[in-house]
């Protein structure tokens, strides 16, 4: 994740933010701190997230990770820019709520 609510955030490599999605619409990843999961609906350019849940480890700042969770339950639309490599979620007025960069590399996070 590179931005939340139109603010850029630090990345710690160790604590990474990030959203993997698959093709039967589940959705998983980490808010930088707890384990995400859930599910997703794209349809008509509407983008939806659904069912999603986190495990509880407390970590020295959440701030981030609980800005990602509020910004997941209010996204409507999305948007590619970068050729493909930045996804921006936004709002229903069109507030961008967060912004994610592709992992070009292949490798997946270690948990």
């Amino acid at each position: 994740m590179t931005e939340i609510a139109g603010q850029k955030i630090k990345t710690n490599a160790e604590r990474l933010a990030y959203l993997e999605f698959s093709a039967d619409n589940r959705v998983w990843g980490s808010g930088g701190c707890n384990r995400l999961t859930g599910t997703y609906h794209f349809d008509s350019g509407q983008l939806h997230f659904s069912r999603m849940i986190s495990t509880k480890m407390a970590c020295i700042d959440m701030r981030t990770e609980n800005a990602l969770l509020a910004a997941l339950s209010t996204v409507t639309t999305s948007a590619l820019s970068d050729g493909g490599n930045i996804l921006t979620l936004y709002d229903n007025d069109g507030a961008p709520r967060a912004a994610f960069r592709r992992d070009a590399s292949g490798v997946k996070q270690k948990s």
